[in-house]
């Protein structure tokens, strides 16, 4: 408040700013942003699994993953990062807008639309407190062995040095997916044994070969 002429001096905020903010990231995460593409994402998963001790791995999908996102949770993970009210309002009509579906417009209680730069920002934004941030900082130091992590967009690899830490994450990942309303495609999602560390160690046990991993893009 300026006391001399009575006037309000409201801060000015960029929305260029406020949404940088949204997306902040960890080194795991893919997609959306320049620089962080498919071919990255797979080169650092081609490092992951030829430069360090990784022997199994789990590929994830995520079933329904636009259409599942909980609007309760994704602005309360957006307002933890931004603080404009005005955009916090401006994504919430944008998430409750009315869909168009079969001739018939109905409205939006879960999900984000595909198709708009937003939505891939915002579920990045959800994907890093669902799961980015819980397997940083949760789930690695409780783990015996090495454990890493390349996601791109809702697809995303898991690789352990240990058969018992991959089991545990498996279990422990479908109740954390659950708990924010998310759940694992499973026609789509797999444990294998994989890696150079998998070739040596299969050839003693008397199979062939290791598994294949595929990282959607």
């Amino acid at each position: 408040m300026n006391q001399s002429s009575g006037l309000r001096h409201w801060p000015i905020t960029s929305p260029r700013n406020e949404f940088g903010r949204i997306s902040v990231i960890l080194p795991c995460s893919f997609g959306g942003r320049p620089g962080r593409g498919a071919h990255q994402a797979l080169a650092s998963l081609h490092e992951v699994i030829s430069g360090r001790k990784v022997e199994w791995v789990l590929e994830a999908d995520l079933k329904n993953f636009f259409g599942s996102l909980s609007h309760e949770w994704m602005l309360r993970f957006v307002e933890h990062r931004v603080g404009d009210p005005r955009l916090i309002s401006l994504i919430r009509r944008w998430l409750k807008a009315s869909i168009l579906e079969d001739g018939e417009v109905r409205a939006n209680e879960e999900g984000t639309p595909q198709g708009g730069s937003i939505s891939v920002l915002l579920s990045n934004a959800y994907l890093h407190y669902v799961l980015d941030l819980w397997f940083e900082r949760v789930v690695k130091p409780r783990l015996r062995g090495e454990a890493y992590m390349v996601r791109y967009l809702d697809d995303f690899v898991l690789c352990f040095q240990y058969r018992a830490d991959a089991l545990r994450v498996q279990k422990a990942l479908c109740q954390r997916l659950g708990k924010f309303g998310l759940t694992l495609e499973p026609s789509k999602t797999k444990l294998v044994e994989f890696g150079r560390f998998a070739q040596r160690h299969s050839s003693k046990r008397g199979r062939k070969r290791p598994g294949d991993v595929t990282l959607i893009v």
